[in-house]
């Protein structure tokens, strides 16, 4: 039995629905659109960012932000998973670049929207015997690093990436398209008898 065809999307509909997924899965208005922008960076780079940010929230779910922040100035190895979204908005918002390795980083690909190299030089992200590099102006080369938290290490690349293409649209495979869905859902607020009356709609209402 053949699988679905992936789903064809804009850029701006996935960004929509990772954020609101984000959102569903507790976290803040503010790192919501954070997702939603690094979900979106990477599917225009080629990656299925859809389906790390399904990986993300089903491993984080339930956990409270205390749990997945990084520890404020100490970033090095812990017993907790960081999620990367948090540790992302860190280091864009201080402009820090940790050195030696850090972590457990839950999906460290979404490290990458946040992370900021100037022209001309690279940054060289490894995960175990795998890594990938950043450029200026978010060119990136190589494969997409593992879902699974791991150990992060950051160091200068001795290359820059070349500029790659960047994708107009996302396709988006059914199974993930449903997965982040589940968490989305989470943001709306059932009708009421009232709501129904006014004609607010059959089922949910959006609250955002």
């Amino acid at each position: 039995m053949s699988r679905p065809a992936p789903l064809d999307w804009s850029l701006g509909e996935l960004q929509v629905l990772a954020t609101k997924a984000a959102r569903g899965a507790g976290r803040s208005h503010g790192l919501g659109e954070e997702a939603g922008y690094a979900t979106r960076w990477l599917a225009a780079r080629g990656y299925d960012g859809a389906g790390l940010l399904a990986d993300l929230l089903e491993a984080t779910d339930g956990q409270t932000h205390d749990l997945i922040a990084p520890d404020e100035g100490l970033l090095g190895v812990r017993d907790a998973q960081i999620c990367p979204i948090v540790l992302g908005t860190y280091l864009s918002d201080t402009g820090h670049v940790p050195e030696g390795a850090f972590g457990p980083v839950h999906c460290p690909m979404f490290l990458l929207p946040f992370l900021e190299v100037a022209e001309g030089e690279a940054l060289r992200l490894t995960s175990g015997d795998t890594g990938i590099v950043l450029g200026a102006g978010g060119s990136v080369e190589g494969a997409a690093l593992p879902s699974a938290a791991a150990r992060i290490t950051l160091a200068p690349a001795s290359t820059p990436p070349p500029p790659g293409a960047r994708a107009a649209r996302a396709r988006v495979a059914p199974e993930i398209r449903d997965r982040l869905e589940r968490f989305a859902q989470r943001t709306y607020a059932p009708a009421t008898e009232d709501s129904r009356a006014r004609g607010a709609g059959a089922g949910t209402v959006d609250t955002d």
